[in-house]
């Protein structure tokens, strides 16, 4: 425990649940990847996720979760998504509490390089070099406004997006949420569509744990719901529901059928969903036009306002090893 000016500063090593979720309730937070339970869904895949904390004068104005990602030569970085989260009540934007924050847990780790951090805006730290570095999350979102109604929603959309949901709502498609029984026909289209349009995809046992584990926790739920034309899968999507937030995490759809409009229908119906549920934003979570040209023109078509973060930054701890670090990065992608 430390103190500065008429301040008592104190760095938490394990912040509990209970912490977490008072924490973000009272900074009104809806980043589903800074949740308690998001931490413990990534333990099956990491070797150490670790919760962070600051409290100031009693009153938590920091937290974060950080991912432990280890390196050859014993050594590691540690990383953030869309963290640290602060009470911008109470920190103000010359980023005095976060760099003590940051301190704190630079010191618990020997063996760390970085701190790969994706924070709300861009800070200034005196005493480390901080990196601007390719996004993991993505900088750019498109988020609804649910208080609209769905008449005024359907208003703001593309008029080839309003002409594909009645489309798709005249030719008899069902949407309905998906059980874990029904993971096969996820994976199926998964397959199917990461191969036909090219992108990477997790393993089947990382999709499968996160329905298992997070279908219905306090802080965030998962769910997964899919379109049928008769009894054939034809679109499928994954859901989070945190906060005041409704995201369109991952989706699918088959190659058959594709006239059918099938992903229209799923996101129409998934918007009044999360909006029947009291969710005051509906977020498409991820657009860019020169990585996703296809998928942004498809999210852009639904209307709402863009969002842009300013993305993800590397708080160098050591400067020799990050070079050594970004020159393997570099060779390994020729």
């Amino acid at each position: 425990m430390s103190s500065t000016s008429d301040k008592k500063i104190e760095f938490i090593k394990d912040l509990s649940q209970n912490d977490f979720d008072l924490f973000n309730d009272a900074v009104k937070s809806s980043e589903f990847l800074q949740t308690y339970s998001w931490g413990e869904f990534q333990k099956n895949v990491y070797s150490g996720v670790f919760r962070y904390g600051l409290k100031v004068n009693g009153e938590l104005v920091v937290i974060a979760t950080f991912i432990k990602k280890l390196l050859p030569f014993k050594k590691a970085y540690l990383y953030s998504p869309k963290g640290p989260i602060i009470n911008c009540k109470v920190q103000n934007r010359n980023c005095e509490f976060l760099n003590i924050f940051l301190d704190g847990v630079i010191n618990e780790h020997s063996n760390v390089l970085f701190l790969r951090i994706e924070p709300e805006y861009q800070i200034k730290n005196p005493k480390y070099q901080i990196q601007k570095t390719i996004d993991i999350q993505p900088a750019k979102t498109i988020r609804l406004d649910l208080l609209k109604t769905e008449d005024n929603l359907l208003a703001l959309m593309h008029q080839k997006t309003r002409y594909n949901i009645r489309l798709a709502s005249k030719k008899g498609l069902v949407v309905r949420e998906g059980k874990l029984d029904d993971f096969n026909l996820f994976w199926r289209l998964m397959q199917e569509t990461g191969e036909r349009d090219s992108f990477r995809l997790h393993s089947r046992s990382y999709y499968e744990r996160m329905l298992k584990e997070l279908n219905n926790r306090v802080d965030l739920k998962v769910k997964m719901f899919i379109v049928f034309d008769e009894d054939v899968a034809i679109a499928v999507g994954l859901f989070v529901f945190c906060g005041e937030v409704a995201t369109y995490l991952h989706g699918a759809s088959a190659s058959v059928g594709r006239n059918l409009m099938a992903p229209y229908l799923l996101q129409w119906t998934m918007i009044k969903v999360a909006k029947k549920n009291n969710y005051k934003y509906y977020d498409f979570y991820g657009v860019d036009e020169k990585k996703w040209p296809g998928v942004t023109r498809f999210k852009r078509g639904f209307g709402g306002n863009e969002i842009e973060c300013c993305g993800t930054f590397d708080l160098v701890v050591s400067s020799l090893w990050y070079k050594i670090y970004n020159t393997i990065r570099m060779l390994k992608r020729k």
